[in-house]
């Protein structure tokens, strides 16, 4: 089986023509102005990282998410609200008076319906639902203005904020990089998407969210809480543990949310649009006396497509082959007679999942799961993930990180890797459209994205800060010394190197001194390189990677008092 490369291959020259960028950025003294920053993200910005986190936040360093080109369009036609579900928009101006302005007091949003969709009005404030959901698995459709303006974050800018505060960004980053924590998707300022799967501006995107929030006892966590999202059918956050609400350049920390909050949109200034908007509240997890699914399915949900979906781009196509699976995202469909009772598939061999059926489907009448499957991991003969599945039967929650015991064949042992078994029910089922793919490593595997060991975050920051000083090496020029110098200065944010800091407590001492030497009449044209020197020498001091009392800062900080470039 051949998988297309064509998406990685431009994901890699996306993530070098970034790369070019921010050299371009770097040699370009006197730099853009702060609001160019701002958006797209830059060195000495966001909060550094810490003992569990090797990347800053929003960090021009850190991998962008791999380009992926979704596959099947899904009109509304094809996601209806399953019926128990909660209609929050449904194209009609009536349903705008479900919602009001995000302000105290209350009033009512001056947002707008066009075309069968809720429009952001920019500068009009954010929009709430009157309700308040809790946990919940949640259906977004939003479209970024098909007139392209703006780059970064300043393009199509927007955000879903479940609960009332936890962001997962909506951005319009179709051919816009931007930095990873901030692509669609993301839990904004936290963890970026696994994958870019959006469709182009002015299209609409596909979002489908199960929550899960903090679930606190005598004050201390029991469950961290987790969001899984599918943009436009691919998984893009697999049950990422909430580490707060997310933010912009500050770095958040976990801790209980509210039992119950609006579904707020943001106005970030761009005229985006929602649509199709439904929720179902989730029953309590096990930790809370519940049980996490297998869920019957209740609800009359809609049919797969009268055709086959087509696969996203870095799919794997099974069609008799002897594919071995391990973690994966899974996607199968299936017809069935009624009298066909059980499982209809074996995931490596030795995981089956009797709750994939559906006791509303009409006979014959095709039925599509979208299924993540980790398997458990152990180190030293221990459990450090015990391994879960989590699944969508037409769109509907089925399985909700269900540990992989609770579907493991009795007696039966999970491998790293296994088969797909299709079932014999004893029955003329017909399958089509079975494809799946692989997915990243977890934290505990190695995976850079999420919360870290402390050893494992320590490892990632030196190899980080080794490759920022190779770039910087390559950056050198006796005559123009700035962009080596901030490169070198961006690497002690990840680790305090002693000859990096005296190469760097040298370079820039010698820079300030030469601007100091200076004619009257010139030494004002270096106003923006000093300042930007000063700046990335706060930074480091404010995260402990220069002490206070740095000479060349010290030397900088007098320069620009005596110029009076303090003051605005």
């Amino acid at each position: 089986m051949e998988v297309c490369s064509a998406s990685n291959e431009i994901a890699q020259k996306t993530q070098e023509k970034l790369a070019l960028c921010f050299l371009c950025l770097l040699v370009a003294i006197p730099l853009a102005p702060a609001s160019w920053a701002a958006s797209t993200g830059s060195p000495f910005y966001g909060d550094p990282p810490d003992d569990h986190h090797p990347w800053a936040i929003h960090d021009w360093n850190r991998p962008q998410p791999k380009l992926v080109t979704p596959g099947t369009v899904k009109t509304p036609e094809l996601v209806k609200p399953p019926s128990d579900a909660i209609v929050l928009f449904d194209g009609t101006p009536q349903a705008l008076e479900k919602w009001e302005a995000d302000k105290q007091p209350s009033e009512p949003t001056k947002w707008i319906v066009k075309d069968g969709a809720m429009e952001c009005v920019p500068k009009s404030g954010q929009i709430r639902t009157k309700e308040k959901f809790g946990d919940c698995q949640l259906h977004v459709e939003w479209a970024a203005p098909k007139n392209v303006q703006g780059d970064s974050q300043g393009r199509g800018n927007s955000g879903i904020f479940v609960g009332g505060f936890f962001e997962i960004q909506v951005l319009d980053d179709y051919n816009n990089p931007t930095y990873s924590d901030g692509f669609a998707c993301s839990v904004y300022g936290t963890n970026p998407p696994m994958a870019n799967a959006l469709r182009p501006p002015g299209e609409f995107q596909n979002v489908d969210i199960i929550f899960r929030r903090p679930v606190y006892k005598d004050g201390k966590p029991v469950d961290p809480g987790y969001v899984t999202v599918f943009l436009n059918g691919v998984v893009v956050q697999d049950h990422t543990p909430l580490e707060g609400s997310g933010g912009h350049q500050r770095r958040t920390k976990a801790g209980p949310f509210p039992d119950k909050g609006p579904l707020k949109f943001q106005d970030h200034g761009n005229p985006v649009r929602f649509r199709n908007v439904w929720i179902r509240p989730l029953p309590p997890r096990a930790i809370e006396g519940g049980a996490d699914g297998p869920f019957a399915l209740k609800a009359t949900t809609a049919p797969a497509p009268a055709q086959p979906e087509k696969p996203p781009s870095d799919a794997v196509v099974l069609s008799g082959g002897k594919d071995g699976l391990g973690d994966c995202q899974l996607h199968v469909e299936w017809s069935a007679p009624k009298e066909a009772k059980g499982s209809v598939l074996c995931l490596l061999g030795v995981c089956e999942l009797p709750a994939l059926v559906n006791p509303n489907a009409a006979p014959g009448e095709f039925q599509a799961a979208d299924i993540v499957f980790r398997r458990p991991v152990y180190k030293d003969g221990k459990p450090v993930d015990t391994g879960y599945v989590t699944a969508l039967l037409n769109g509907v929650l089925v399985y909700d990180r269900t540990p992989i015991d609770g579907v493991l064949v009795k007696g039966a042992q999970t491998p790293d890797k296994g088969p797909l078994k299709l079932l014999d029910l004893g029955a003329p089922i017909r399958y089509r459209s079975i494809w799946y793919r692989e997915l990243a490593l977890r934290s505990c595997e190695g995976g850079t994205d999420g919360y870290l060991t402390v050893e494992a975050t320590l490892a990632k920051r030196k190899e980080i800060a080794a490759m920022v000083r190779q770039e910087a090496a390559k950056l050198k020029a006796p005559g123009n010394p700035l962009p080596e110098l901030l490169r070198l200065m961006e690497s002690l944010v990840y680790e305090k190197d002693e000859a990096t800091l005296k190469q760097v407590e040298q370079m820039a001492g010698q820079y300030a001194e030469s601007v100091k030497q200076l004619a009257a009449d010139k030494i004002g044209s270096k106003k923006d390189e000093v300042k930007r020197l000063n700046g990335a020498c706060q930074y480091l001091a404010k995260c402990s990677a220069i002490p206070a009392t740095f000479g060349p800062k010290v030397e900088l900080e007098k320069l620009i008092k005596d110029q009076g470039w303090d003051k605005k």
